[in-house]
């Protein structure tokens, strides 16, 4: 999905997956990981639990990170939320 969506894109976009259960902190550290390199977080809340939610959204906010959350990751989801969280962007792209 993400190569054909994005391929004609100005964005670079790279996917991280959680287990739904938390474990004992592997995944807090993992988030933190992940956050340290990313310039926007979306998060898909169908997918994710709420704790991993809050967690993912409370770190993009004390990083400065802009954030949405999304119901599914569909194209017309992502596409409106990039545009969202980079309305300078994604004029050509449409």
């Amino acid at each position: 999905m993400g190569q054909r969506l994005f391929e004609t894109s100005p964005f670079e976009v790279r996917w991280r997956t959680f287990e739904k259960k938390p474990s004992g902190g592997v995944v807090q550290k993992a988030v933190v990981s992940v956050l340290r390199h990313a310039d926007a977080v979306l998060i898909i809340t169908g997918m994710a639990s709420h704790a991993l939610m809050h967690f993912a959204r409370d770190c993009a906010q004390r990083s400065g990170i802009p954030w949405k959350c999304i119901d599914k990751a569909t194209d017309k989801q992502l596409k409106a939320a990039l545009g969202e969280l980079f309305p300078e962007l994604t004029v050509a792209w449409e």
